[in-house]
């Protein structure tokens, strides 16, 4: 009868012991598959319909056009692209699922806890004592809801800080961009000066042949051109190395054939606002902090809950010397030593913490936002300056040269240092071109998205394999 009822309570147990473990999960392995992320990467722009698609609803107030690159990559597209497959935007979305695990089972109670004792003594006739107990703890304090309140707003807090990253990859877009114009159009022009030099070399070759023109000073001529074409060579390999820049902050090999269009991004101004209150609606890099403030909030509220105390339970059966009995505890832990003092400290001083933070970044952005304002507009000055006043000066000067170098009159050193003047007034142009490029960038990273659109743009990840896709 005692070893039946032995057989009884370890059945028992097994079955509990079963039913607990019916609810855990399984480990299913994933293999990493280097192999095939090659083949993907090529494989991206052979469909583009679901880019197309993205496309429109993202610039739907940006009025940046259809997604079409049968006629080149424009700066508006290599954004698009870049918000599907920029490498480190990837990395940033899937560590946003870690916060969003976090929240979605955040707040969960305590298991049960199973307890077994037994005891059988060795002397003949002895009976076999046990206890079974199962404890369970009534989270009466509050801490559960306040911490699914911490870990919806550091889920928020990650979703914002994807926002964020997408938001400053498309300004770095604009102007890796803008480098790269500003490398092909220095290019150009080194190309451009040995095609119009030409005419002038055969020119002086001929003078110097019939004696109208000294050796020494001929020869200064073709060391400027031999010292053009070493750095042609050079202005070649910047461009190719700006365009492959781009490619990898789009997220495209390193050897694709797409063109670019050779255009700045579009320099319309838009209408300045430096209120706070603009700002904190707008800048995504200022509402991350705002966030995770909130976050430190509920962290000081969790922290100071921990003093009031959660109640244990526990009960259960058990048998000694052959009477059986009913088991039953309470456990209350006494906030008076201890009171969570250390932890309610370090919240406190981790929300001032994330305070300034935020007050900082607001003074930051402000600033930043003027400074680059100020930046544009001078650079838009000096560039009207060159176009409409030193760029015509040299042109004139140029002609006047070239018409008299077809008429056997020559001077050598003006000749060199009006082509070298004009051909540094393209380039300046150029360059304040580009550089005004990414000052209305940098406007528009302190400024904010114009559009209505909070938080990230939903991408699914392609280069996910096909057994682990999302």
């Amino acid at each position: 009868m005692k070893l039946n009822r032995c057989v009884q309570g370890r059945c028992g147990l097994v079955l509990i012991a079963a039913g607990l473990l019916a609810g855990c999960q399984s480990y299913t392995p994933r293999p990493l598959e280097l192999d095939g992320y090659t083949s993907r990467l090529e494989a991206r722009l052979d469909d583009t319909q679901r880019i197309a698609e993205f496309a429109r609803s993202l610039f739907e107030k940006d009025e940046a056009g259809e997604f079409d690159l049968s006629d080149g990559l424009s700066c508006a597209e290599a954004e698009v692209l870049a918000l599907f497959y920029n490498p480190e935007l990837r990395v940033v979305r899937e560590e946003a699922g870690i916060a969003e695990a976090d929240a979605r089972h955040a707040g969960l109670w305590e298991d049960p806890e199973f307890g077994f004792d037994a005891a059988q003594v060795l002397s003949p006739g002895s009976q076999f004592d046990f206890g079974a107990t199962l404890g369970l703890t009534l989270p009466i304090s509050g801490r559960l809801g306040i911490e699914r309140d911490r870990a919806d707003a550091a889920h928020e807090a990650a979703l914002l800080r994807i926002a964020d990253a997408e938001w400053n990859l498309r300004i770095d877009v604009r102007r890796a961009w803008a480098d790269w114009v500003l490398a092909e159009g220095r290019y150009t022009q080194y190309v451009l000066f040995a095609e119009q030099s030409e005419q002038l070399l055969e020119t002086i070759d001929r003078l110097v042949e019939v004696g109208e023109l000294g050796r020494i000073e001929g020869r200064l001529v073709w060391v400027e051109r031999a010292v053009h074409a070493a750095d042609t060579v050079g202005a070649e390999f910047a461009a190719a190395e700006a365009r492959g820049e781009l490619l990898a902050m789009i997220g495209l090999p390193a050897d694709s054939k797409i063109e670019f269009e050779n255009l700045l991004p579009s320099d319309e101004q838009v209408e300045m606002d430096l209120s706070a209150e603009r700002l904190i609606a707008a800048n995504t890099a200022l509402a991350v902090l705002v966030k995770e403030y909130e976050v430190a909030e509920h962290a000081l509220r969790y922290e100071v809950r921990k003093q009031f105390p959660d109640i244990s339970l526990g009960g259960g059966f058990g048998s000694e010397d052959d009477d059986e009995r009913l088991l039953f505890g309470v456990t209350v832990p006494i906030p008076v030593l201890n009171a969570n003092r250390a932890g309610i400290a370090r919240a406190h001083a981790e929300r001032d913490a994330a305070r300034v933070r935020a007050e900082i970044k607001l003074d930051e952005v402000q600033r930043g936002l003027v400074m680059a304002a100020a930046r544009s507009e001078a650079v838009r000055q000096q560039r009207e300056m060159y176009i409409e006043g030193i760029a015509p000066m040299l042109e004139t000067q140029t002609q006047e040269i070239r018409e008299l170098a077809d008429l056997g009159e020559i001077r050598t050193l003006v000749l060199l240092e009006t082509l070298a003047r004009h051909m540094q007034t393209k380039k300046r142009v150029l360059e304040l071109s580009a550089e005004q490029a990414k000052s209305n960038a940098e406007v528009a990273r302190f400024r904010g998205p114009t559009t209505d659109r909070q938080g990230p743009i939903l991408v699914r990840d392609e280069m996910q394999t096909e057994g682990g896709a999302k």
